[in-house]
């Protein structure tokens, strides 16, 4: 595939500007010796591609000759191999993007949004790396009591709405808090995820797409 510099697009306004100066039918040839230096740093600002490395040597030996507007010596060979892998590159289809990773996913449905963790003591440093890898705006992590967990103090947090899901830790939160808290979420229309391992963002982006990835799939 052409490089983003050695584009077909590049290539084919370079032939039309070159065969304007050696057909001698341009009307501002001042501006065709511009267009033409733009376009030929533009193309060598990349990589060739396999196809074109004829093409680049080409280019590099043209590119001192503009400032003196002097055409290249072999003024046609360049302008066949121009057109050839111009057109070699307009019929090669794009190459296919890698797919998204979990986390990158989840990252493209959440980003901006706020996520709740429920349970245990908070964690900055993990706070942290969930905003990171998916792009949140925050990562709400209140402070619960493990002797007598109320779920009153915690539903002002489900109720926010800029929360976009819920994480519940269920080996850190006692049996009345697990037990409570999906139907809390469900009142609030706000997606929860039960998460009985460890909680880095591969680990949660793995549970979510499980558990909740339809709701967060969107249209």
């Amino acid at each position: 595939m052409l490089s983003v510099a050695m584009d077909a697009k590049t290539l084919n306004r370079l032939r039309f500007h070159l065969e304007r100066l050696v057909q001698a039918t341009s009307t501002d040839p001042e501006e065709d010796w511009e267009k033409l230096a733009t376009l030929v740093r533009a193309a060598l600002a990349g990589p060739a591609p396999a196809d074109g490395r004829d093409l680049r040597r080409r280019l590099v030996e043209f590119e001192p000759r503009l400032a003196e507007r002097r055409l290249p010596e072999d003024v046609f060979g360049l302008n066949r191999e121009l057109e050839r892998v111009a057109k070699a590159g307009a019929h090669k289809p794009p190459t296919p993007s890698a797919p998204r990773t979990p986390v990158e996913e989840l990252a493209a449905r959440l980003a901006g949004r706020t996520l709740l963790v429920i349970g245990g003591d908070p964690r900055r440093e993990h706070q942290e790396r969930l905003r990171a890898a998916f792009g949140l705006a925050e990562v709400l992590w209140p402070q619960t009591s493990e002797t007598n967990p109320s779920v009153a103090v915690l539903e002002p947090y489900v109720a926010r709405p800029e929360v976009a899901l819920v994480l519940l830790l269920i080996k850190l939160n006692r049996h009345g808090v697990t037990e409570e808290i999906p139907g809390l979420c469900k009142r609030h229309g706000k997606p929860v995820v039960r998460l009985t391992g460890g909680y880095s963002p591969e680990q949660v982006a793995e549970q979510i797409h499980k558990q909740v990835g339809k709701r967060l799939a969107g249209p």
